[in-house]
C-alpha cells in the first residue's frame, strides 16, 4: 500500500508537468505505463478526465480508507481526518497552480510592471553614478560628470 501511494502521488506531479507542457493525449499518457508509474486500467480511466492530477489524488484518499478499513492505520480516528486534509489540499494546491498556470496576464498590467522596472532601473542607475562619481571626487579632488554619465548607461545597459 505504501508503493501504491507513493506511485500514485509521482504520477500526479508527472501529470501536472504533463498538463502544464498540453500533453494530455493518450500516446503521452502511456509514457507513464511503460515507465511502471502508471497501469493500463488507470490510463483507461484517466485519458477522458480534464484534471488528471487531481483524480489520481482521490485515488490515494481511496486507498488510504482502505487501508483504515482494514485496521492497517493506527489511531484512525485521528489520523484519517489529518490525511483526508493532506490530500484535499493537495488537490487544492494543484487546482491553484493550473488557475495560475491557465490563466493570460491582461496586457495593461504586463506593461505597467515593465515600465515600473525600466523606471526603477533608471533611477538605481543613476544614483549609482552620482556615488561613484562622488567616491572619485573625493579620491581625486574634482566631480568628472563625463565619468558619471558613462556610469550611468553602463549601469542602465547591463
Amino acid at each position: 500500500a505504501k508503493e501504491t501511494i507513493l506511485r500514485l502521488a509521482l504520477l500526479s506531479l508527472r501529470l501536472c508537468f504533463n498538463q502544464i507542457a498540453d500533453k494530455n493525449e493518450a500516446k503521452d499518457l502511456q509514457e507513464h505505463v511503460d515507465a511502471g508509474i502508471m497501469t493500463p486500467e488507470e490510463l483507461q480511466v484517466l485519458k477522458d478526465v480534464c484534471s488528471k492530477p487531481q483524480v489520481v489524488w482521490v485515488w490515494i484518499m481511496m486507498t488510504i480508507h482502505s487501508l483504515a478499513d482494514k485496521g492497517k492505520i493506527r489511531n484512525k480516528e485521528f489520523t484519517l481526518p489529518r490525511l483526508e486534509k493532506l490530500c484535499t489540499k493537495a488537490r487544492g494546491c494543484i487546482g491553484e497552480t493550473f488557475a495560475y498556470t491557465d490563466t493570460q496576464i491582461p496586457y495593461p498590467y504586463v506593461h505597467l510592471l515593465t515600465m515600473m522596472v525600466i523606471i526603477t532601473n533608471v533611477f538605481m542607475a543613476i544614483k549609482s553614478g552620482l556615488q561613484i562619481g562622488g567616491h572619485f571626487r573625493n579620491l581625486h579632488g574634482h566631480f568628472n560628470a563625463l565619468f558619471v554619465i558613462a556610469e550611468i548607461c553602463h549601469i542602465t545597459v547591463l
